[in-house]
Parts: C-alpha cells; structure tokens; sequence
C-alpha cells in the first residue's frame, strides 16, 4: 500500500518538474495576463493587504483586504483552473456631513474560473486568453457580495520587449445589485 501511495505521489509530482515555459504571477487584484499556468504546476498567490479608497461627495469608504488568495492549477497546455478567495476584509464607511462611521470586518466571497488560451499559452508575442468566472456567496454581506455573479474577462497581452508587456483585459459582469436582488450589466 506505501508503494503504491509513493508511485501516486511521484507521478501526480512529475509534471511540475517537466515545466517547459516561464512562470507568469498574477497578482490577485492587480493584474491578469493572458499565460496559462504548465499542466500539472500548482500557484498560490496571496495579496498580503490590499487598501481601497473610494471618495464620494457625501462620504468616504476606505477596504482593506488582507490574504486576498489565487490559486492556478494548470490543467491543460492551455487551460488552468482557478478559484480567488478574501479569508478577511475590513470596511469603514464615513458619513462626510455627519461625521458618522460605520465598520464591519468579515470573509469576502469565493470567486471560481477556468482560463483558457486563445492564442500563446506561454504569453509571448501577442497573446490572448478567456477567462469565464462565477462568483459565489461565501463571505460577509458587506465585503461580499450575498449573491452569486458571474463574468468574462478578456485577458490580452503583447511583449513590446523583454522588459515591457502592454496589458489589455476587457471585462463584463453580470453583478448583483447593491439590493441583492436581480443583476445589472457591469463592463469595462
């Protein structure tokens, strides 16, 4: 039974070591290139804080997300499976009139997708990639969302040099509404 465990383990572990093309980070929240992760290759991104200002005429909302996670798994040569998960989000809302302020920290949502190479995996020269996700209820009504989304990114990079990549990745959502109820169409 031990060797049989042994052989799984080498096996299911051989394909990292096979890693023909460059690693390609993402950086939850920042960034999502057009390169798939290697088959077989595991990546856990995590986003130590992350702070988010959001100045309105009649108040001010500062987001603090702390462990924000991506995990990649690449499945294919050209698709890999992904979920993004906040373990902690902390908000603290002010009234700018009132001076009144409101906190709440709690888990945000889960975010499930699968991205798939449309043009160079690897991400050199021009490459393009889909990326259809869901995202599901599991946090806190005021980080999270308390509703299920869903969307399409878009991601398109080009290498101009070895040092330079111009980065494109169009998006549209199917976002609850700040009610919860029903979903309006988000894109950018």
């Amino acid at each position: 039974m031990k060797r049989i465990a042994a052989a799984v383990l080498a096996l299911t572990a051989s394909p990292a070591f096979a890693q023909s093309r460059d690693y390609c980070p993402e950086r939850p929240g920042l960034d999502t290139p057009a390169c798939i992760v290697d088959r077989g290759r595991v990546s856990v991104e995590t986003a130590v804080v992350d702070w988010t200002m959001d100045r309105q005429p009649d108040s001010r909302t500062d987001t603090i997300l702390i462990g924000d996670t991506l995990v990649r798994v690449g499945v294919t040569d050209t698709v890999e499976a992904r979920i993004d998960w906040t373990p902690y989000g902390h908000q603290r809302t002010r009234d700018r009139r009132t001076g009144a302020v409101d906190r709440v920290g709690q888990s945000g949502d889960a975010s499930l997708g699968v991205k798939a190479s449309l043009l160079h995996p690897d991400g050199s020269g021009l490459s393009i990639a889909a990326l259809p996700y869901v995202t599901v209820p599991v946090g806190g009504k005021q980080i999270g969302s308390d509703a299920v989304g869903a969307g399409f990114l878009l991601p398109v990079t080009y290498d101009v040099s070895d040092t330079v990549q111009l980065d494109a990745t169009p998006e549209i959502d199917a976002a609850p509404n700040e009610g919860r109820s029903g979903r309006h169409l988000r894109y950018s």
